[in-house]
């Protein structure tokens, strides 16, 4: 007897023959099971970025910045600058408003608070995180002027010497 093509058993077609070879595949490959979060090992890969995104800095909406410069030890806020610097006086003078500096001032000393119309007054004034090793009392008025703020402060004593265990106290200053 004679077989014709696509006849009996021992023939396959190739519609069958593809249908044979996916299922032989399929049959072969292992299925891995997604990781728990979290798990180590886990088989996914990130290609690494060329940019790093960086969470911004936070600063508080009401919050004044130091600048680098001290008087008697005292952090100025950013925005005022020192005129005036003698042994016993210092005048600071910037642009910043009277009641920023005033909330400044209150937040970085402990003092005796007295508030008149345009003028606010510190005395028995003690920094909080002095930046020069100042030894004395302080005495400070805020006052407006025009447009500028006006930050005077007397001190009775001279600043102290540097701690000699701190190499990176900054320099005393008036």
């Amino acid at each position: 007897m004679r077989h014709t093509r696509g006849q009996g058993l021992g023939d396959i077609s190739t519609g069958a023959a593809l249908i044979v070879c996916a299922l032989f595949a399929a049959s072969s490959c292992k299925r891995v099971a997604a990781p728990a979060p979290g798990a180590r090992g886990s088989q996914l890969v990130v290609a690494p970025t060329s940019v790093v995104v960086e969470a911004p800095d936070r600063i508080d909406a009401d919050e004044i910045l130091e600048t680098p410069e001290a008087a008697f030890g005292l952090a100025l806020p950013e925005g005022m600058a020192i005129t005036k610097q003698l042994f016993d006086n210092v005048v600071v003078v910037g642009t910043m408003p009277m009641d920023d500096v005033v909330a400044y001032l209150k937040h970085h000393v402990d003092a005796d608070v007295r508030t008149e119309p345009g003028l606010v007054t510190f005395t028995n004034v003690v920094v909080q995180k002095p930046r020069s090793p100042f030894r004395g009392t302080l005495r400070i008025e805020v006052a407006r002027r025009g447009d500028t703020t006006v930050v005077e402060l007397w001190g009775d004593a001279a600043p102290g010497p540097a701690p000699a265990d701190s190499p990176d106290t900054p320099t005393a200053r008036l």
